[in-house]
C-alpha cells in the first residue's frame, strides 16, 4: 500500500493541526479489505465521502432504520464509522435531510452519539443480534433523555434489595443493563415524584468512571459481584471532592497524607498495604486536599502496595500538596476577578440605558468608559497566559 500514497503538499505547506485519517474508525476498517488494486478506488471513494461528511455536517446524509424508531436517525459520519462494516447496513435507509430536526436537544441529534443507544450498537454488533439495538433504541427514544442536569420523574432502577446509592434511569437501563442480560440483579426503584435526579450511568454523574469501570469488569468476567459489591461499599459514603480543598471535613490520613472517606473506602481498604498499615480517621478544619483520586497518585498507591513501602506514596503526595497550594488557588482567584469585572462590566452597560436622551449624558460615557476598562481588565492576556502555565504545572503532579 506505501506505493499508493504520497506526501501530502498541503499538510507540508500548512502549519496547523492535523488529523491522521486512518485513524478514523471507517478507514480503519475499509482499508485492509480494499488494499488490492482491484478495490483500491472503492477505498478512495469511501474516505473522501467519510472526509467531506465530516467537514459538512450540515449538508451531509441522514439514516434511519427500514423498520422504523420514532426519532432515532443516523448522521452519516456514524454511519460509515460504525454501521457501513456491519452486517447490518442493509437494515437502514437514506432519510430526507429537512425530516432531522436540529441543532441538538433532548433525542433531536445522532442517535448513536446517545451512550445508550451506542452501548446497545456495539453489543448488538458483537452478539450478532440487530433486535437486540432495535428494542433497546426504541425503548429509549420513547424514555426520558438522560440530561446532564438530572431527570424529573421516569421510572428508576437500582440493585434488587435496594438500600444503595444508585439510580439508573430507564434509558439506560434499556441501552446498557439489560442488554448484557442483567436484568435478574436490578429492580424498580421508589422515587419521590418531582424530585431532579441524576442518573448514576450519565457523563457528569460524579461516579460515573469508576461505576462504568466496575460494570465492564463484571460483564467481562461474569461476576456481578464486582461492581454490585462496589456500589455497597460506596452507599453512604461522601463523594470525593476531587480538585476542591475542603475546611471542617473528615479524612483518613496515611501517614501526613488525608484520603477522603469515598477514596479510602473504594482504593485503599481493600488492599493488603491499606489493612496493615495504622490508618487514623480525623476531623480537619483547615482547606485539605484529598491525595488519592487522580489516576497518577492512584497508580502510585498501587506501586506502594506492590513494594509494600508507603515512604514513596507519601512523599508524592506531600508535593503534589504544594504545587496544588500554590497554583488552583491562584488560578481560582484570578478566574473569579475576571468574571467579577465582567458581571461589572455587563452592570455599567445596563445602567447605560435612558441616560443617551437626558442631560445626564456625561454619566452615560462615564459608564460607557467604565465598561469598557473592565472589560479590557477581564481580557488581560498576561492573566490568562499565567492561567496556563499554573494549569501545566499542577498537571504535571496531577
Amino acid at each position: 500500500m506505501g506505493e499508493r500514497l504520497v506526501q501530502s503538499e498541503e499538510c507540508r505547506d500548512d502549519n496547523g493541526p492535523k488529523i491522521c485519517h486512518i485513524a478514523l474508525p471507517c478507514i480503519t476498517k475499509v482499508l485492509p479489505q480494499c488494499a488490492n488494486s482491484i478495490d483500491w478506488f472503492d477505498f478512495v471513494l469511501m474516505a473522501r465521502r467519510r472526509i467531506k461528511s465530516e467537514k459538512n455536517v450540515e449538508k451531509s446524509n441522514w439514516y434511519r432504520p427500514r423498520h422504523q424508531i420514532e426519532r432515532l436517525h443516523v448522521c452519516e459520519v456514524c454511519f460509515l464509522d460504525k454501521i457501513t462494516t456491519t452486517p447490518y447496513k442493509s437494515e437502514f435507509e437514506l432519510v430526507d435531510g429537512k425530516e432531522i430536526k436540529l441543532p441538538s436537544g433532548g433525542y433531536n441529534c445522532c442517535s448513536l452519539s446517545l451512550c445508550p443507544i451506542s452501548v446497545a450498537w456495539e453489543n448488538a454488533v458483537t452478539r450478532g443480534d440487530y433486535g437486540v439495538f432495535w428494542n433497546a433504541a426504541n425503548t429509549i427514544l420513547k424514555s426520558p433523555p438522560c440530561e446532564p442536569e438530572g431527570i424529573t420523574d421516569g421510572a428508576w432502577y437500582t440493585i434488587q434489595g435496594g438500600n444503595v446509592d444508585l439510580n439508573i434511569c430507564q434509558a439506560c437501563y434499556a441501552g446498557i443493563i439489560s442488554p448484557f442480560g442483567m436484568d435478574q440483579f436490578f429492580e424498580l426503584g421508589q422515587r419521590d415524584n418531582g424530585t431532579k435526579i441524576l442518573c448514576d450511568l450519565n457523563l457528569a454523574a460524579p461516579r460515573f468512571p469508576m461505576f462504568a469501570r466496575k460494570l465492564s469488569q463484571a460483564v467481562n468476567l461474569g461476576d456481578f459481584r464486582i461492581f454490585s459489591d462496589h456500589v455497597r461499599r460506596l452507599t453512604g459514603v461522601p463523594v470525593c471532592p476531587r480538585r476542591e480543598a475542603l475546611r471542617d471535613a473528615t479524612w483518613y490520613a496515611i501517614g501526613e497524607c488525608p484520603v477522603c472517606p469515598e477514596c479510602y473506602v473504594g482504593v485503599v481498604a481493600h488492599t493488603g498495604l491499606g489493612q496493615r498499615l495504622s490508618i487514623s480517621k480525623l476531623d480537619i478544619s483547615c482547606s485539605t486536599l484529598c491525595s488519592m483520586y487522580s489516576l497518577s497518585m492512584r497508580r502510585k498507591w498501587s506501586e506502594a502496595c506492590a513494594s509494600n513501602n508507603v515512604n514513596h506514596f507519601i512523599a508524592a503526595a506531600r508535593h503534589r500538596a504544594q504545587i496544588y497550594f500554590e497554583t488552583v488557588p491562584v488560578i481560582d482567584r484570578i478566574k473569579q476577578t475576571k468574571a467579577h469585572l465582567m458581571a461589572d462590566a455587563v452592570n455599567d452597560g445596563d445602567s447605560e440605558v435612558g441616560w443617551h436622551q437626558t442631560e445626564d449624558g456625561a454619566e452615560s460615557a462615564r459608564l460607557t468608559d467604565s465598561m469598557n476598562k473592565k472589560t479590557e481588565e477581564a481580557q488581560r492576556k498576561d492573566d490568562w497566559l499565567l492561567i496556563e502555565l499554573l494549569e501545566k504545572r499542577w498537571s504535571e503532579v496531577e
